[in-house]
């Protein structure tokens, strides 16, 4: 029969400096330094979600439900299917939506577009997109630098007595709102 050692001859003799449970720690920081670091990079929130719609410029509100009665219902169809029959041979009719809006007769459509285009093409990169759009009516679009991605504007001109007049996002981006 074999006998056992003793407690104190199993030990092993102790090696100078870190012990072996200190030094598995130090042995993988640098590795740990460089995933966290990878992580924060990749995982960074951008300044601008991407794909987010930009945000609306005064004089332009979301309304919970279409603000319109049927005649410019009517006449907003006519404006906007033109238009989007040209984004739908641009990027993909299954991601293609629209967003109703409202538009303050008061506003300065310049001024209106110019701040989209300040977002989209200033910020983002994107090309404009020539549209043309029905009668009475006035469009403005975008193309994202992957091709991926359109939004453009399709504004009713204004009737006699109007304060506000439809204005039709066409867009495939999602339908959350930056920033």
């Amino acid at each position: 029969m074999r006998s056992r050692p003793s407690p104190s001859a199993q030990r092993r003799p102790a090696r100078s400096g870190i012990s072996s449970a200190a030094r598995l720690p130090v042995a993988w920081l640098p590795t740990a330094v460089l995933v966290a670091g990878l992580m924060a990079a990749c995982t960074t929130a951008p300044s601008e979600p991407p794909g987010a719609i930009p945000a609306m410029p005064d004089g332009v509100t979301a309304p919970e439900e279409y603000a319109f009665g049927d005649d410019t219902a009517a006449r907003d169809l006519r404006a906007t299917d033109p238009v989007y029959y040209a984004l739908a041979e641009q990027v993909d009719r299954e991601r293609l939506h629209t967003r109703p809006l409202v538009l303050d007769t008061a506003v300065d459509v310049a001024e209106v577009r110019e701040a989209y285009d300040a977002e989209l093409a200033g910020d983002r990169g994107w090309e404009a997109l020539p549209l043309q759009p029905g009668d009475d009516a006035w469009a403005q679009g975008w193309l994202s630098p992957d091709g991926e991605d359109a939004f453009a504007l399709v504004g009713l001109e204004p009737g006699p007595g109007e304060t506000h007049v439809s204005l039709t996002v066409l867009t495939t981006l999602p339908d959350e709102v930056s920033g």
